[in-house]
């Protein structure tokens, strides 16, 4: 059951609570809704003994859109450039904080995948306190990792989505540009259930503009290089990415984990910047065991209180 949280900057999140036990936070990439964690991974970290917290970042799906804020300029969109983004990570880290006190979580296991495991970094640089363990997946720390022009235009590349069949043929096309040199092709059966996710996302949330897509790219784009911060966390940490990532290079996935102290890298051969589903037992157990052992190795662990 979706629930919509209002939180004091005006900001409203949309959020989804599944099972009972240890609380993990899950933070979406760009664009994509929290429907698109794919449900038998949010499956297998609930039976792990997880409770899954799941939601619609500012801009994606039932939550806040700044459409007022206007659609970003070409100088809002180049890196460091001279005007400014209409928000920023630490703006969208600052909602996740909203959404954990709204829940009543004082700290938490959190999962951040590709701009969501950018925001979970600056969430556990400003208050590593409320971190139980930080599993980043198919995430960079910042700097210039070239990605290759496919990948590239395949996230950004012009969309015409007049209803939700060519919305499911735009996030197709997207997740097959992802897919990388080296990776398996889809099945058939994964292509029809890429297409269900993609139908009852638009269903859920129809027509959302691209101007929003793009408020969250220009965000991403700002962002600085947290390499040297990083070198000062002390939070358990996992990086998870794929081998075959024509996105965010497997070097940065390798850079990240090199700046992070105890941080363990686990690179899937044939993953690309995506989770398909022949891995996504794999990746629950990563960050299950992961979350699991930061629990057995804290004697002042509580496991934090349930989010109701």
């Amino acid at each position: 059951m979706d629930r919509h949280i209002e939180l004091p900057s005006g900001i409203s999140i949309c959020a989804r609570v599944e099972g009972h036990g240890l609380p993990l936070l899950l933070v979406m990439g760009i664009r994509l809704q929290l429907v698109h964690w794919p449900q038998d991974l949010c499956d297998a970290l609930v039976t792990a003994g997880f409770q899954v917290i799941r939601f619609d970042n500012r801009d994606a799906g039932l939550s806040s859109t700044l459409d007022h804020l206007g659609s970003p300029r070409l100088a809002q969109l180049v890196p460091f450039g001279p005007a400014a983004p209409a928000y920023t990570l630490d703006d969208m880290a600052e909602d996740t904080f909203g959404l954990m006190d709204a829940l009543e979580l004082p700290h938490a296991h959190v999962v951040g995948i590709s701009m969501g495991g950018m925001i979970a970094q600056l969430m556990a640089l400003r208050s590593p306190e409320r971190f139980r363990s930080l599993s980043l997946i198919m995430t960079t720390a910042g700097g210039i990792y070239i990605p290759r022009l496919d990948a590239l235009w395949g996230l950004m590349g012009p969309r015409v989505i007049t209803g939700p069949e060519s919305y499911a043929d735009a996030l197709v096309r997207a997740q097959q540009a992802l897919r990388g040199a080296g990776s398996e092709p889809f099945s058939e059966a994964e292509l029809v259930r890429m297409r269900a996710v993609a139908v009852a996302a638009w269903e859920r949330c129809p027509n959302r503009s691209e101007s929003a897509f793009r408020r969250q790219l220009a965000a991403v784009l700002n962002a600085s290089d947290r390499s040297e911060r990083l070198r000062e966390l002390r939070v358990p940490t996992r990086v998870i990415h794929g081998a075959c990532d024509p996105l965010v290079p497997p070097r940065a996935g390798q850079h990240l984990a090199h700046q992070i102290d105890g941080a363990d890298l686990h690179l899937i051969r044939g993953m690309g910047h995506g989770l398909p589903a022949r891995f996504r037992a794999r990746i629950a157990s990563l960050v299950a065991t992961h979350a699991l052992a930061s629990e057995s190795t804290d004697p002042d662990s509580s496991g934090g209180a349930p989010a109701g």
